[in-house]
C-alpha cells in the first residue's frame, strides 16, 4: 500500500518474485529542497493468507538524469552545496547514533549544505532515513579507500561491497550518486566494481574517485583539491566531453593549528567562494564537498596516546580542522560557508530613487525548485543600531532567476538601515515542532549614507610611559609529524646591534629613530633583515629589508604592552559581510575580553572563543583600554590597514599587535589566494605605517 491509495497485491512468478506496479499521477516529487515522502507498506502472506512480515519505509518519487553533461534532479540542473563527513563522534567514537546525525543535518541545515558525502563508507540505515526526511543529496561511498585495485583475489570482496551497499541503500532518494572508493588508482577491480554498479542499479550515475569518467565508463569526471583557475579550465574540457565535472573533495577546510592565531579562520572565506564563483557560473559543475565536517576526534581513555592530545578535554589533534569540533561547536569559517552557499543573493546596494517611497533590492533567487514567495523575509528598520519598525513580507522570485525585490517603507519612519532575514519556515510540508524552520541568510542594507560613528578622541599624547614596540616577526614552516600530524613550526626574529635616536631612549614617546639588524632566534648570529622605524608627530613610520633567505612570513608587526587594567581589545574593520552574528570573531566591530581566550581548541564551549586574541583582518582602528575607554589606540590610513588582535604579556600585561600582515594557514588550499600569505625573498622592502595614540 502506497500512500492514500488502494492495496496493490499479486501473486509471486515462477522465479519466486512479485512485481507490483502503482501509477501514481502529479506526484509529489523528492528533493532536497521540498523533501516529499510517500509511505509504503508491504505485506507478505503466506498460502493461508497469515501474515508472515511487514516492512514500512518511506519512499520518494524523484529522477536522476545527466543531459549534455549537466546533472539534474526532476530535469531541473542542481548544485551540490557539499560537505564530506567522517561518522566518528569524541566520546562515542564510530558508534554514532540518530542524535548525532541529527545534531549534524540541523547545522548543515542551516549552513545552507544541501549535499553529504558519506567518506569513506556507508552510513547507518537511519543516516539515510533522515537525509530522506530532512532533504539531502548524498553520493553514498562505496567503501575503498586506498585499496589494492590491480589486486585480482580482493575482486569477489569488491564486490560484496557493492552488492551489500546497493541492496540497502537503493531505494533512499536522497541518495543520487554512487560514488566508486576514495582514492584509489587505477585496476581491474575500478572497472570490474563500475560495471557491476550500473547493472545492480541503472538509474543513478557513478563516479570513480579522483579519476576520469573515461578509465571505467563512468558517468562523472572527477577532482580533488584543485585550483579555481584548473577548475575553469577542466569544466570547459567536460562540456566538450558532455559529461559533467565534480569535485567531490574540494576545497580543504584548514587546520586550525597551522595559522598564526584562530582568527586566521576568517580569511577562509575567499578559498571557497573563488571555487564556487566557478562552480556557480559552469552548468555542468553539478558542486562540491569541502573536506571536512567535523574534527576527527576521538576522547578514547586509553592511557597511551597514538598522537599529541589535549590533557583537558581527553581529545586527540588528530586533523583539527573540523568547520565544527568534534562535539559540533561551530568555527568561525562556517559561516563563510553559509553565505557563500546561500540560495538567495542580494547585491549591497539598496536603490531608493527608482520608486519612491520603495527600497528597490537586486536579487537572485539560486533555489532549484524554491519561489521565494516561500521563504519568510522578516525585516527590520534599524535607526542607529536600534530596531525601530518590524514586519514580515514575501517577495516573488521564480527559482533560478534574477530579478528586482520591492519593499514598501512604512511611513513616517526615520532609518538608516534595512535589515531583512530569509527564514525557512520549515524542512517538511506539514512543520511541526521538530521540524521548525531555519535561518537562510542575512543582508543589511544602507538607506542613509551614515556619517562615520563618533569615535572616543585620539589624542598624540601616549599613554604615560608606553615602551617602544616590539618588533613581531615570526616565520613558519609546516611539517608533517606523524605524533603530531601536520602543524606549524615558527620561529621569531630578535633584534640585534639596536640604534636608537635618542640614545638611550626607553618610551616610545622620546623615541625618534631607530634602526637594528634582525636575527632568527634559532641563529642569532646571522642577520636577515635590516629594521628602521621613524616615530613624529603621532605616526610609527617603518621599513624592513630583507637580506636572508627567501622564506614563508607568518606575522610581521608591532606588539604594545599596557599594564594588567587595560583589558579591553576594541575594534573596527572592513568586513566582508554587510551581516555577522554577534559573536562572530570576524563581526566588523567589537570589544573583547581576555577571559574568551579561556577555551579549548578541542572543545570550543564558548560562540565568541578566542575572540580577544584573535586576528582582525584590515583594520581601520584598534585600541587597548581599561573598562573606562581610556588607553591605546592605533589607526591606520585607508591603503594602510593593518591586522590587529590582543595578546597576553609577562607579569599579567596586556597587548596590542598590530601587524603589517599575517598569513592563514598553508596547506593544500593556500594555492587558492596566494596574496594572503607573505613570502620574502632576499633584496625584498617591506614597508608601514600607522598612527598611536591615546584614546
Amino acid at each position: 500500500k502506497l500512500g492514500d491509495f488502494a492495496p496493490i497485491t499479486g501473486e509471486e512468478d515462477a522465479k519466486g518474485s512479485v512485481v507490483l506496479t502503482q501509477v501514481v499521477d502529479n506526484p509529489k516529487l523528492w528533493s532536497a529542497e521540498h523533501p516529499n515522502l510517500y509511505p509504503l507498506t508491504v505485506t507478505l502472506k503466506d498460502a493461508q493468507g497469515k501474515v508472515s512480515e511487514t516492512v514500512f519505509r518511506k519512499i520518494g518519487i524523484r529522477e536522476i538524469t545527466i543531459e549534455n553533461g549537466v546533472f539534474k534532479v526532476n530535469g531541473m540542473p542542481v548544485k551540490l552545496q557539499g560537505i564530506c563527513r567522517h561518522d566518528i563522534y569524541p566520546s562515542k567514537g564510530s558508534a554514532v547514533d540518530e542524535e548525532v546525525w541529527k545534531k549534524d543535518l540541523t547545522m548543515m541545515k542551516a549552513a545552507n549544505i544541501n549535499a553529504v558525502r558519506t567518506s569513506h563508507y556507508p552510513y547507518g540505515s537511519g543516516f539515510y532515513d533522515l537525509c530522506d526526511e530532512m532533504g539531502f543529496y548524498v553520493a553514498d561511498e562505496l567503501p575503498y579507500c586506498a585499496c589494492p585495485m590491480d589486486d585480482k583475489e580482493m575482486t569477489p570482496a569488491f564486490l560484496q561491497r557493492a552488492r551489500e551497499t546497493i541492496a540497502r541503500d537503493k531505494n533512499h532518494p536522497c541518495v543520487v550518486i554512487w560514488a566508486i572508493g576514495n582514492e584509489n588508482g587505477p585496476g581491474i577491480n575500478q572497472k570490474i566494481v563500475a560495471d557491476a554498479v550500473r547493472e545492480l542499479d541503472p538509474t543513478r550515475p557513478r563516479l570513480n574517485s579522483w579519476r576520469d569518467a573515461a578509465e571505467n565508463g563512468v558517468e562523472f569526471n572527477d577532482r580533488h583539491y584543485t585550483n579555481y583557475k584548473d577548475m575553469e579550465k577542466q569544466a570547459i574540457a567536460s562540456a566538450k566531453q558532455n559529461l559533467p565535472m565534480i569535485y567531490l573533495e574540494n576545497p580543504n577546510i584548514w587546520e586550525v593549528r597551522n595559522g598564526a592565531d584562530y582568527g586566521c579562520l576568517d580569511s577562509y572565506a575567499p578559498v571557497l567562494q573563488r571555487c564556487w564563483d566557478v562552480t556557480w557560473k559552469y552548468d555542468n559543475i553539478p558542486g562540491g564537498f569541502l573536506w571536512e565536517w567535523q574534527d576527527r576526534a576521538v576522547a578514547d581513555k586509553f592511557p597511551k596516546k597514538p598522537y599529541e592530545y589535549d590533557p583537558a578535554t581527553g581529545i586527540q589533534y588528530v586533523k583539527t580542522k573540523g568547520l565544527v569540533d568534534g562535539w559540533r561547536n561551530p568555527r568561525p569559517d562556517l559561516y563563510h560557508v553559509k553565505m557563500i552557499y546561500s540560495p538567495i543573493v542580494i547585491e549591497p546596494k539598496a536603490d531608493r530613487t527608482s520608486k519612491p517611497g520603495y527600497v528597490i533590492l537586486s536579487a537572485r533567487n539560486r533555489y532549484r525548485f524554491t519561489n521565494l514567495s516561500e521563504i519568510n523575509a522578516n525585516w527590520q528598520l534599524l535607526r542607529n543600531g536600534k530596531a525601530v519598525r518590524k514586519g514580515a513580507i514575501h517577495f516573488n522570485l521564480p527559482p533560478m532567476k534574477s530579478g528586482k525585490l520591492e519593499f514598501e517603507m512604512p511611513k513616517g519612519v526615520s532609518a538608516d538601515t534595512l535589515r531583512i532575514d530569509f527564514n525557512h519556515p520549515a524542512c517538511g510540508p506539514k512543520p511541526s515542532a521538530k521540524d521548525r524552520g531555519w535561518n537562510v541568510v542575512t543582508y543589511q542594507f544602507e538607506l542613509v549614507k551614515q556619517d562615520a560613528p563618533k569615535l572616543p578622541t585620539m589624542s598624540a599624547d601616549l599613554p604615560y610611559g608606553l615602551k617602544f614596540p616590539e618588533f613581531n616577526l615570526v616565520k613558519c614552516v609546516a611539517v608533517r609529524d606523524p605524533v603530531k600530524w601536520q602543524i606549524a613550526v615558527r620561529t621569531r626574529g630578535r633584534l640585534v646591534n639596536v640604534k636608537t635616536e635618542p640614545a638611550m631612549a626607553v618610551t616610545l614617546a622620546d623615541m625618534r629613530t631607530m634602526d637594528a639588524e634582525v636575527a632568527w632566534e634559532d641563529e642569532p648570529g646571522k642577520v636577515i633583515a635590516k629594521l628602521h622605524a621613524e616615530y613624529s608627530g603621532g605616526k610609527l613610520n617603518y621599513r624592513v629589508d630583507w637580506l636572508g633567505d627567501e622564506v614563508d612570513i607568518q606575522e610581521l608587526g608591532w606588539v604594545f604592552e599596557m599594564p594588567h587594567t587595560f583589558d579591553h581589545f576594541s575594534w573596527k574593520r572592513e568586513a566582508l559581510w554587510s551581516y555577522y552574528p554577534e559573536t562572530h570573531i570576524g563581526r566588523p566591530q567589537g570589544t573583547a575580553l581576555p577571559d574568551s581566550a579561556n577555551v579549548h581548541n578541542t572543545n570550543l564551549t564558548r560562540p565568541d572563543a578566542f575572540d580577544f586574541n584573535s586576528t582582525k583582518y584590515n583594520c581601520d582602528w584598534a585600541s587597548l583600554t581599561d573598562a573606562e575607554g581610556h588607553g591605546l589606540r592605533a589607526e591606520f590610513a585607508s591603503d594602510q590597514l593593518h591586522q590587529c588582535k590582543g595578546g597576553f604579556g609577562a607579569d599579567s600585561t596586556y597587548r596590542l599587535v598590530v601587524n603589517k600582515h599575517v598569513s592563514p594557514p598553508k596547506d593544500y588550499s593556500g594555492g587558492q589566494v596566494p596574496e594572503q600569505y607573505m613570502r620574502l625573498k632576499h633584496g625584498d622592502s617591506v614597508r608601514g605605517e600607522f598612527y598611536i595614540g591615546s584614546e
